[in-house]
């Protein structure tokens, strides 16, 4: 549900929200291939994976200049 009102709404209001969401659930994927035991070992997210979400979420998508400032002068 999340991801469908996400989807709506213009990205840079929603970027937090979807890094977030997308980091947890890497950590509930992880923690469901692990087990629901007492937890021993902390689930981690790497770090590559981490950088690599971040920079997916914060570059800039075509169209994300305004009609006005993209015209020729």
């Amino acid at each position: 549900q999340a991801d469908a009102l996400m989807a709506g709404c213009p990205p840079p209001l929603v970027r937090s929200p979807r890094i977030m969401s997308e980091v947890y659930h890497c950590i509930l994927t992880r923690l469901a291939a692990r087990g629901w035991d007492a937890p021993r070992v902390r689930v981690r997210v790497p770090r590559l994976k981490l950088l690599w979400i971040l920079l997916r979420n914060s570059i800039r998508r075509p169209g994300w200049l305004s009609r006005t400032a993209a015209r020729p002068a």
